[in-house]
C-alpha cells in the first residue's frame, strides 16, 4: 500500500487539512514532478477533496500552487479543466470573503472614537459590491481555427 493510498482514502479532510497546515508555505511548488506523475491519480483527488474545505484564503493559495501540476504531471487527466476549477472556485470564495469582510465595516465610522468617515465606508460597501458581481463564469475556449 502506498502511503498517498492510507492519506487519501483514510484520513478525514479535517486531518488532511491539520496535516497540510504543519507543512512549509511552499510545499505544493515543490512537489516532485516525478512523484505527482506517478500517482497522478490520487494528487488530483487529493487536491480535489481538500481545497475547497480550506478557508478562502488557504485555498486560493494552493489551488495558484497546484496549477504547474495540473498543466505538467497531471496533464493527462482533464487537467486544465480541474486547474481551472480549482483556481476560479476557490477566487469566487477568496472574493466573497473579501466583500463580506469590507461590508461589515459600518463600526468604523460610527461613534466618537470613529476611525473613518461615512464616505469611507461607503467606498468600502461599493467595493464590497463590486467584489461581489465580478463574473468567473467559466466558459468553453475558442475553437481552434
Amino acid at each position: 500500500m502506498e502511503p498517498t493510498d492510507v492519506v487519501l482514502s483514510d484520513l478525514p479532510v479535517a486531518e488532511l487539512i491539520a496535516a497540510i497546515r504543519a507543512l512549509p508555505d511552499c510545499w505544493v511548488e515543490n512537489l516532485d514532478y516525478d512523484f505527482v506523475d506517478q500517482h497522478a491519480e490520487q494528487v488530483d483527488a487529493f487536491f480535489r477533496r481538500v481545497i475547497p474545505q480550506l478557508p478562502p484564503g488557504e485555498a486560493f493559495e494552493m489551488a495558484e500552487q497546484c496549477q504547474g501540476h495540473y498543466v505538467l504531471g497531471l496533464s493527462h487527466l482533464d487537467a486544465r479543466n480541474v486547474a481551472a476549477d480549482l483556481l476560479i472556485g476557490s477566487t469566487r470564495r477568496l472574493l466573497d470573503s473579501v466583500a463580506d469582510a469590507l461590508a461589515d465595516t459600518e463600526f468604523l465610522a460610527d461613534g466618537p472614537d470613529a476611525g473613518v468617515s461615512a464616505a469611507t465606508v461607503q467606498r468600502l460597501f461599493a467595493a464590497a459590491d463590486t467584489l461581489r458581481r465580478i463574473d468567473l463564469t467559466i466558459e468553453p475556449p475558442d475553437p481552434v481555427a
